[in-house]
């Protein structure tokens, strides 16, 4: 061929390339091109690649995630999340994915995975619809088999035995077999032969290359793999299994959720992130075994929470459709499980239903918890208050009720072992002991009441001409708080629980839920006190002077008409510093309590020991320690032991640094309980201006006069 044809055949063939190569590809080859980089530290993916894959996740074409895949785009998403904060709340997003839909096709262009600000938002974009698009297919998923195809590739490949020599990170499939079969005939002493033969596999007898993919183990296969009809291959046995693992393996998945990798607001707007998470949270509410998926429902809770919490005006929509997925309505009791009639076996349906509604009713209480201690709007806080009036109260109830029968069977059951009267008489005191889990439902209950309480309108809690209350405690008036209170049982379990626990170390929030409702109510508080019992937990050595509850103890006098002396005293305790802290939760507690009364509730005694606790903190802990001269001298004393010489002259030559290193040395030189109480200082410099602060409002608003500046 001559010479001239040969060279216009080559110009002819690289144009005809470099035509190619300037074509818009496909959006399917740019996401396969996107997720095979993204197996790989360090990718250089463009933008197009990027929204490419984006598409297919959203539009649920691709399916399945490996564990590499997800570390390299949370490295990506959580760098750029860490560089620009709260895209939400700041109002900067990155470009939007305008091509992230399925059929969308554009040029791929130059862009780096680690650098680039354009492919930051991007990777927020994928990360999150990746994660709760696989999830949500392997919730819905028909079968255990299908779904965990898909997770496969988040179980790391651990093949090697727990005693087997050959368990270093590296092993093989191989290894790992010829491991089992040699301990299979015995050999457990001589592995001679099993050395050699794994010798053979590597290029010399020193050095072993890292296998680049190892077969998963049996149970990780795929379906298709010695499978008919989508069955695994060890039949209905291995099925069982696969389902029994499968619960371990989607909270693997969700726990790879982070709002810090997925705050980009604009996907939760385009992306429907929040409809997503409801969906997520109603495929675990449809779960047989619901208890088993909290792994699962909580991390899409929380992810949820944060997102409110970020972007307060999601509440307004965000709320209801959590609530929905996880199945509470107005009337308290989840849909679904509790109204159906119970098969042939009655007792074990009705067990799992009551299972199952406890704990779809704690995870919604949990998840209004959380939103009450982290959102401060006004707005957002008062939707969160209708929706707990509407919605959350009477699950709440539920739960208490349900708790509370079954402490009282446990302390029956104890006092029937212990045998007499006696023993019966112990047990119905508050005997029974609770499970920590028992507990935690409590707690999680009562804070929502606590939130409820001290969030109401003024007028929820005014009285009315007539009461409404159905002949309840209020005779003749009563206010919708009282209602909502007696309503369902819900003052009965709070009080018979304080009867059982009020004295309980970790019961904190059930005293502080039944103060706060029955200070808002007085009629409330007359209920209480006529139930028997109620004296006597309130009159408990914990909660009398001394006693860890002492502070709800002084309360409760001031409530029921026995005068604050005691209050006043406690109120006498801001010294020594490390008092401080206690006062300051003495302080707030007061001052949540005189919010909700919405009267004067402290006499002279307790606004004259206020008075005395301001001018104590001020006169105490209004000047910093002088540090310095403290430092001086511990330096000096450790000179002095060392021999060295102290002169003034010195301290001025050696600088800023040498200062700093004195200081440092002067504070391990002081004693653990010299550091105790500079600690303690220090905290108490820290509180003081909050504590003067609540003492100077409850003055105003708790009976006392005067200015008290």
């Amino acid at each position: 061929m001559p010479v001239e044809g040969f060279a216009a055949q080559l110009i002819a063939a690289l144009e005809e390339a470099q035509t190619a190569a300037s074509q818009p590809k496909p959006a399917h080859l740019l996401a396969q091109a996107a997720y095979e980089k993204l197996q790989f530290d360090f990718p250089v993916v463009s933008e197009a690649e990027l929204a490419a894959l984006v598409g297919e996740f959203a539009s649920g074409k691709r399916q399945g995630v490996t564990a590499r895949f997800l570390a390299v785009l949370r490295e990506n998403a959580g760098a750029a999340a860490g560089g620009s904060g709260d895209a939400g709340a700041s109002g900067s997003s990155g470009p939007a994915p305008a091509a992230a839909g399925a059929g969308s096709s554009a040029a791929s262009g130059q862009g780096s995975s680690g650098s680039g600000q354009g492919v930051v938002p991007l990777y927020q974009h994928l990360y999150a619809v990746a994660v709760l698009q696989t999830l949500q297919c392997c919730l819905e998923a028909p079968e255990a088999a299908a779904a965990a195809a898909q997770l496969a590739g988040l179980i790391p490949h651990d093949n090697a035995g727990s005693g087997s020599l050959f368990g270093a990170e590296g092993s093989s499939a191989l290894e790992a077999a010829l491991a089992a079969a040699v301990e299979q005939q015995g050999a457990a002493g001589d592995r001679s032969e099993l050395e050699h033969r794994l010798s053979q596999q590597e290029d010399d007898g020193s050095f072993s290359y890292e296998p680049l993919e190892a077969a998963p183990p049996p149970a990780q296969q795929p379906a298709a793999q010695g499978a008919v009809g989508g069955q695994p291959a060890g039949g209905p046995e291995a099925g069982s299994s696969v389902g029994a693992a499968l619960p371990a393996q989607l909270a693997e998945l969700a726990g790879h959720l982070s709002y810090h990798c997925m705050s980009e607001a604009s996907a939760w707007r385009e992306l429907r992130l929040m409809q997503r998470v409801a969906a997520c949270l109603a495929a675990v509410r449809r779960h047989p075994s619901l208890p088993d998926m909290a792994a699962v429902a909580q991390p899409l809770l929380r992810l949820a929470v944060d997102h409110c919490v970020a972007a307060p005006a999601e509440l307004e929509a965000g709320l209801p459709a959590l609530l929905d997925a996880l199945g509470a309505t107005a009337q308290g009791s989840s849909s679904g499980v509790a109204g159906a009639k119970a098969p042939a076996n009655q007792q074990n349906s009705r067990a799992a239903g009551a299972a199952t509604e406890a704990a779809a009713a704690e995870l919604v209480i949990e998840a209004a918890v959380a939103l009450a201690a982290q959102v401060t709007a006004p707005s957002a806080r008062r939707r969160l208050w209708q929706e707990t009036h509407q919605r959350l109260l009477p699950l709440a109830a539920q739960q208490l009720e349900q708790q509370q029968v079954e402490l009282a069977r446990q302390a029956r059951a104890a006092a029937s072992k212990a045998g007499g009267a006696a023993g019966g008489a112990a047990g119905a005191a508050g005997g029974a002991q609770p499970s920590a889990q028992q507990l935690y439902s409590i707690m999680l209950a009562c804070q929502l009441l606590y939130f409820f309480v001290l969030q109401a309108p003024p007028g929820f809690a005014t009285t009315t001409a007539a009461g409404s209350s159905g002949g309840g405690a209020g005779g003749a008036g009563g206010s919708r708080l009282q209602e909502a209170f007696l309503r369902g049982g819900l003052l009965r379990s709070l009080v018979l629980l304080f009867i059982q626990l009020g004295a309980q170390p970790g019961a904190e929030p059930l005293r502080c839920a039944l103060l706060l409702a029955c200070t808002a109510a007085q009629p409330l508080a007359d209920w209480a006190v006529a139930v028997p019992g109620f004296t006597a937990a309130v009159a408990a050595p914990e909660l009398g002077p001394g006693g860890a509850a002492q502070l709800h103890g002084t309360l409760w006098s001031v409530l029921l008409g026995g005068g604050g002396s005691a209050l006043a005293a406690l109120l006498g305790g801001a010294t020594p510093a490390d008092k401080v802290p206690a006062v300051f939760q003495a302080l707030q507690l007061m001052a949540d309590v005189q919010a909700v009364a919405r009267r004067p509730l402290w006499d002279a005694e307790v606004a004259a020991a206020l008075r005395r606790l301001g001018d104590t903190l001020r006169q105490q802990y209004s000047k910093p320690q002088d540090e310095p001269r403290l430092a001086d001298a511990a330096a000096s004393s450790g000179q002095a032991a060392a021999g060295a010489p102290d002169s003034g002259e010195g301290q001025a030559e050696e600088g800023p640094a040498g200062q700093e290193e004195r200081a440092d040395a002067a504070k391990l030189a002081l004693s653990a309980e010299e550091q105790a109480a500079r600690l303690a200082a220090r905290r108490a410099q820290q509180l003081q201006p909050a504590c003067l602060k609540l003492v100077k409002d409850l003055l105003q608003r708790g009976g006392g006069s005067g200015k008290h500046d």
